[in-house]
C-alpha cells in the first residue's frame, strides 16, 4: 500500500508539472494599395502560404481603387505562458513591398 501512494504521489506530480502545447488562431489583415494586375496578388498569395503555420490565405481587391486586403490565419503553437513558434509577421510587410504594392494598414483579430 506504501508503494501505491508513493507512485501516485509521483505520478500527481510529475503530471501537474507537464504542460501541453496549444493552438491559438489569429487572423491577419492587411489592406494594400497600388494593385495593378491579378499576378501581384497572386504571387503574394503564393508566397504567404509557404509561412510555417499560416492558412486560409485569400485576397480582396476593388479593381477601380486599385486596393485591396491580403487575408490569413495563422496558428501559433503555445505551451504554458511561453510562445514555442513566434513567426515576425514584418516579413509579410516586405513581401507586400517586394510587389511594388503600398502598405496602408494592419489589424489582427
Amino acid at each position: 500500500i506504501l508503494l501505491f501512494f508513493l507512485l501516485l504521489s509521483a505520478f500527481r506530480g510529475f503530471s501537474q508539472n507537464e504542460t501541453y502545447p496549444q493552438t491559438k488562431k489569429s487572423i491577419f489583415i492587411y489592406t494594400i494599395e497600388n494593385i495593378t494586375n491579378q499576378q501581384q496578388l497572386d504571387s503574394l498569395q503564393f508566397e504567404i502560404e509557404k509561412i510555417k503555420g499560416v492558412s486560409e490565405v485569400k485576397t480582396i481587391c476593388k479593381w477601380e481603387s486599385g486596393k485591396g486586403q491580403l487575408i490569413f490565419a495563422y496558428n501559433e503553437v503555445i505551451s504554458g505562458t511561453e510562445n514555442i513558434e513566434n513567426v515576425d509577421m514584418g516579413i509579410v510587410k516586405q513581401m507586400i513591398l517586394k510587389r511594388n504594392l503600398g502598405f496602408v494598414d494592419f489589424k489582427i483579430k
